[in-house]
Parts: C-alpha cells; structure tokens; sequence
C-alpha cells in the first residue's frame, strides 16, 4: 500500500525536473539568439568597414578619385556607420570625405593648370603626394578607426 500523498509527491517531483529541462533548453535559445543577433550585427559592420576599404584602396590603386561606384559605397557606408558604431566612427569618415573632396578638388585643378599653362603648378605637386601618402596610411590603419567593434568577439 503506497503511502498518502506519495503518487502527489512523484508528480510534483517530476513537475519539477521537466521545468528546470524547460529552464535550460530556454536558457539555451537564449544564447543562440544572442549569438545570431552578434552574427548579424558583425557582418553589417563588416560591410561598413568593407565600402570605406574598397573607396581608399581604389583611390590608392587609382591615384585619384575612383568614380561613382566607389565613393557611392563610401557615403553609404558612412551614414550606415551612425547606426552601427560608436559616434567617432562617423565623424572620422567624414573627415576621410572631406579631405579626398580636397584631394580630388587638387586634382582637377592639377589638370586645368597643365591645360592652360603646360604645368601642374608645385604648390598642387606637393598637395598631391601628401594626399597619395595620406591615403595609404589611413588605408593601413582602418582597422584601428573601426576598433574593437569590428571583431566578431566584441
């Protein structure tokens, strides 16, 4: 003869497990979302850091403005950056514009010089090669721009 309130007992025990199961496998869904979502927010930033490396690496290759497609990604990339970093992200970028704006404004000028006079003028010489050394350095160094919101762990 089994004891009162021992069948209630078993159930309520078992109850019991199968809610700390449900607890666990909730705590689990959990931490795969929350690593989706990372996953996620990683290659949006990624893509970011990707349209400003493809417009100063052609800019680099080019030796000037690399034309539409380029600095399209660039500014799409930079209004993404105010969504996906910190602020200082956004205000470097537009300093990167800003400054090939002049580089490329340099340029063109380079070029009606040369056309009206037959010289590219030294002052616009030196212009050029600071901005083509510029270039390079912050192609090398965007990785720091972004920090450590560009790796997958952050």
């Amino acid at each position: 003869c089994a004891a009162p309130g021992g069948a209630a007992a078993g159930v309520a025990h078992r109850q019991a497990e199968i809610a700390d199961q449900q607890r666990k496998i909730l705590g689990q869904q959990a931490d795969t979302d929350a690593a989706r979502l990372k996953g996620e927010l990683f290659e949006k930033r990624f893509a970011v850091y990707e349209g400003v490396k493809s417009f100063l690496s052609a800019i680099v290759r080019e030796g000037g403005d690399p034309g539409g497609n380029y600095a399209q990604g660039f500014l799409v990339s930079m209004d993404q950056s105010k969504f996906l970093y910190r602020s200082q992200v956004s205000q470097d970028l537009q300093k990167i514009w800003e400054t090939c704006c002049n580089g490329f404004a340099n340029k063109s000028v380079m070029k009606a010089n040369y056309e009206r006079t037959g010289e590219y003028g030294a002052e616009c010489i030196d212009k050029e090669y600071k901005f083509s050394l510029w270039s390079y350095e912050q192609l090398t160094k965007l990785s720091d721009l972004f920090g450590d919101e560009l790796r997958i762990s952050a």
